[in-house]
């Protein structure tokens, strides 16, 4: 595989001849050459320089190829292949334009002047010059037969749809590794053109907000073409979505860039109350927002897991100070176990509607939990003025956990649980009887929080994403 390549276009003016000097060596041969290079007779004039060639070449120059191979010699970018793409039409009534043979001569003329720097070979083009449509197709079988990491590609002979052709193809081939060249007439140095780099620069502006409203921040952070603050703040977004809130926040304590600075506050204001593990309205609405994530990115086991531990923990949550169980007690089944043995009408009344047997031991799965709400709602009113709700908002959370309650016969039967089965949004929808379809059901997810009197506030990927995009935009990627 050759290394690094490049690619030059042949114009009429990438041959040049000292018809002057030839004419003094052979005369004959220099009205030749002279009368050809005047009627732009490319075909004729390439011909003749080939013939005689050895007598010719202290005359003949290369002054747009040599300008930019000298540039790369000097800085020790030689590249291991040079490549001189010429025109060679089928219409006869343009045959005298068509460059091959000048580039068949440089091939010649460049392995004597940049001696075992490189391999020179020559490449023919057909169809209409000037047509970019053609072009680019002639361009992408010339790119597609070079295997290459790095290219430089000339743009300078040849016409403008050729060089439009080649700058294009030279790009979506070899990607960053294309530099585009031009050299400007009488100019020293060739210009290096950011073609590629404000062509890729535009893409991940573009891929970046795209990923970034899904919530695809792994992608950003791995991409090593966005600047380092935008891929760490990525990664503080990927570790918040994955529940590593710690990781999350300790990079985000690391960032700063004052164009996003109140968000960032934001950020890491949620990352203090998350990361310390003991605020069990903001770890509700975090599951919330994530299942509102997954579902939005086709996910559905992953939806379903989340569906569950909203189900769950809302219970729990309300449960919990009418068992005398603090958050911060993560042993809620013996407390459930214990507290559920003095109460002899709610045990009695659980394991009527669970179908349990009198002496059984009660724990706190997600059904006893929920008769248990129901029994509080329905017979106890001072042990349901501890769970901080009212009837009202009571019911309402019972009525939201029993309208999602089949999806967790979903979770079970799928990889999430215990088994194997399937899991797609039609699916989900079919268990959750609704006229609003997929509104239907994030309402109730809603009202799971809503009834515990959680207001979800901002959707924590939303806010990533603006910030990231903000961020984005202020880095100079056109610098070098």
């Amino acid at each position: 595989m050759t290394k690094h390549c490049f690619i030059a276009n042949i114009g009429q003016r990438d041959l040049q001849v000292n018809y002057d000097a030839v004419k003094e060596a052979d005369p004959k041969l220099g009205e030749k050459l002279y009368d050809a290079g005047q009627k732009k007779n490319m075909r004729v004039l390439g011909g003749l320089i080939l013939k005689h060639f050895e007598m010719v070449e202290p005359f003949l120059g290369a002054p747009i190829l040599g300008t930019a191979l000298r540039e790369l010699a000097l800085n020790d970018e030689m590249p291991d292949e040079v490549v001189l793409v010429g025109t060679k039409q089928t219409d006869k009534k343009f045959f005298a334009g068509d460059t091959f043979r000048s580039a068949e001569v440089l091939v010649r003329l460049l392995e004597t002047r940049f001696q075992g720097a490189s391999r020179f070979r020559s490449i023919e083009v057909s169809g209409t010059p000037n047509d970019l449509n053609t072009m680019l197709e002639e361009y992408g079988k010339v790119c597609s037969g070079i295997t290459a990491e790095r290219v430089h590609a000339l743009c300078t002979g040849g016409t403008p749809a050729c060089n439009m052709a080649l700058s294009l193809r030279a790009i979506e081939f070899f990607g960053e590794g294309c530099t585009v060249f031009h050299v400007a007439e009488n100019a020293a140095v060739p210009t290096r053109l950011h073609i590629g780099r404000y062509i890729f620069a535009q893409h991940r502006k573009i891929a970046l907000e795209r990923l970034a409203r899904r919530g695809d921040f792994d992608a950003i952070a791995e991409d090593g073409g966005y600047a380092k603050p935008v891929r760490s703040l990525a990664r503080a977004a990927a570790a918040r979505l994955n529940f590593n809130f710690k990781e999350s926040l300790d990079i985000l304590q690391q960032l700063n860039g004052s164009c996003i600075e109140a968000p960032l506050d934001k950020l890491r204001e949620a990352g203090q109350i998350l990361a310390a593990g003991n605020h069990r309205e903001a770890s509700l609405e975090e599951v919330y927002w994530n299942a509102l994530l997954k579902w939005r990115r086709d996910e559905c086991t992953d939806y379903l897991g989340r569906v569950w531990r909203l189900l769950e923990g809302s219970l729990q949550n309300v449960i919990r100070p009418v068992i005398g169980c603090k958050i911060t007690d993560k042993k809620i089944k013996r407390c459930f176990e214990d507290w559920i043995e003095g109460q002899d009408e709610c045990r009695k009344y659980v394991c009527e509607k669970a179908n349990y047997n009198k002496t059984s031991r009660l724990t706190p799965t997600m059904p006893v939990l929920t008769i248990t709400l129901s029994y509080l709602i329905k017979n106890d009113p001072e042990l349901l003025s501890k769970t901080g709700l009212d009837r009202a908002r009571a019911e309402k959370l019972y009525d939201a956990v029993k309208a999602l309650r089949p999806l967790t016969d979903l979770r079970n039967a799928s990889v999430m649980a215990h088994g194997f089965a399937g899991v797609w949004k039609e699916k989900i929808l079919a268990q959750v009887s609704s006229a609003d379809g997929e509104q239907g059901l994030h309402d109730k997810l809603r009202c799971l929080l809503e009834s515990q009197n959680i207001v979800p506030g901002e959707d924590p990927v939303a806010c990533f994403a603006d910030a990231l995009i903000k961020l984005n935009g202020e880095m100079d990627y056109d610098s070098d």
